[in-house]
């Protein structure tokens, strides 16, 4: 049974684990505020679903890794 990312915590943990930039990089790619990209990292606020389409383009992952739980990286079907 898939298991799937249930609090913007866990949210929050996956983006900032494969964030190979600053978070002042990423908010000016994303076009958004330092405080509200950070506040997404810390999970107190859960980004908008184009917002997280772009985090996994600019992290070089699947759209379906931050909303699965349990989906190692090296699969296949979660590479970009």
């Amino acid at each position: 049974m898939t298991k799937y990312i249930q609090t913007k915590e866990e949210l929050g943990n996956r983006i900032r684990e494969y964030r190979h930039r600053s978070q002042e990089s990423m908010a000016k790619i994303l076009k958004i505020d330092r405080a509200t990209y950070i506040h997404y990292e810390m999970g107190k606020n859960e980004p908008k679903i184009m917002t997280l389409i772009q985090l996994a383009e600019i992290l070089e992952v699947n759209f379906l890794y931050f909303i699965i739980k349990e989906s190692p990286l090296e699969d296949e079907f979660f590479k970009f």
